[in-house]
């Protein structure tokens, strides 16, 4: 399989808003990680922010991504959905 690495770690708006044309933030936000419980992101606060607060802590808190993301096929996978292109 080849791939390009990409630090989730650096991302940047442009990455995010097209992730964000194939997938919502519940789908992006690791709700069971560390850092998005340090952030008190669960499903109920993740649906009462806004767009622009949810891209904000998203960009400032990368690590709350769930991971790995594959770009494949213009299709985004995320988390375990990696497992559908293997």
């Amino acid at each position: 399989l080849e791939f390009d690495f990409i630090d989730i770690k650096k991302i940047d708006l442009g990455v995010l808003e097209n992730w964000l044309k194939y997938k919502r933030f519940s789908e992006i936000i690791n709700t069971a990680g560390t850092t998005s419980k340090k952030l008190g992101l669960n499903k109920d606060k993740i649906e009462s922010l806004s767009e622009l607060e949810l891209k904000n802590i998203i960009l400032e808190n990368p690590s709350c991504i769930k991971r790995p993301v594959i770009e494949k096929d213009n299709q985004i996978y995320i988390g375990k959905e990696y497992e559908q292109i293997l």
